[in-house]
């Protein structure tokens, strides 16, 4: 997927820097593409990481059981079967946090159940980049997370930002706070902006 984000950075911007990011996967995403190639790459946000190295191995079975369900009943009944799981608490605080976190099953069915499969296949594969190539990043980064999401914990997010040397996190507390991330996401914005 990183080879694929680069391919495509390079056919519509034509080797100009990028600002690369993504929430979870995407945030992989935008990881290995750095890393593939840092100097097209202007800054990286890195929102909600999921978990990675040791903390991942545990929700391997979940990803494979999540894999057969969809591929034998179909994505509904493998909503059905995610909708009796616990949702990270943040989101049940308020009732834009609740419709938030549907959203994202929405568009999960609107993938389809081939390409639904293959992000299970690629999450079950896959993991963050080493932290030893992770130290060798120097592309400005910001990393976005909040507390108490078990797949996409506060730590992996920290272990980011430890590794990568440009690096900066912000995390919400709160479901208020996680609304007022985009304001972190501007002002990392324009300070890329400002002149070196």
């Amino acid at each position: 997927m990183g080879k694929d984000l680069l391919g495509l950075h390079r056919k519509i911007l034509g080797g100009r820097k990028a600002i690369l990011g993504g929430t979870s996967m995407g945030a992989a995403t935008s990881l290995f593409a750095a890393l593939e190639d840092p100097s097209s790459v202007a800054g990286l946000i890195l929102a909600n990481p999921p978990t990675c190295y040791e903390t991942r191995q545990k929700f391997i079975p979940m990803y494979r059981e999540s894999l057969e369900l969809a591929r034998s009943a179909g994505l509904e009944e493998a909503r059905r079967a995610s909708e009796q799981k616990t949702r990270p608490p943040i989101f049940l605080e308020t009732e834009c946090g609740r419709a938030s976190f549907d959203i994202g099953w929405e568009t999960k069915l609107e993938m389809g159940l081939d390409r639904y499969c293959a992000a299970l296949e690629g999450a079950i594969e896959s993991d963050l980049p080493s932290k030893d190539q992770l130290r060798h990043l120097k592309v400005p980064t910001l990393v976005l997370a909040w507390k108490s999401d078990a797949q996409h914990p506060l730590e992996s997010a920290e272990l980011l930002c430890e590794a990568l040397p440009n690096a900066q996190l912000v995390v919400a507390e709160s479901w208020a706070q996680v609304q007022d991330l985009p304001r972190h996401m501007r002002g990392f914005l324009q300070t890329l902006m400002e002149p070196q």
